[in-house]
């Protein structure tokens, strides 16, 4: 999904679920990246 940046403020507590996504697909690409 595909979320625009203009769209986030129109949605409440959008911003802080995209900030918890970034933060767990971080976490997992460091983890990948530790087991290879």
């Amino acid at each position: 999904m595909i979320i625009h940046h203009d769209q986030v403020g129109f949605i409440p507590g959008m911003q802080g679920w995209f900030n918890i996504r970034k933060s767990i697909n971080s976490w997992k690409d460091q983890e990948f990246k530790a087991h290879t």
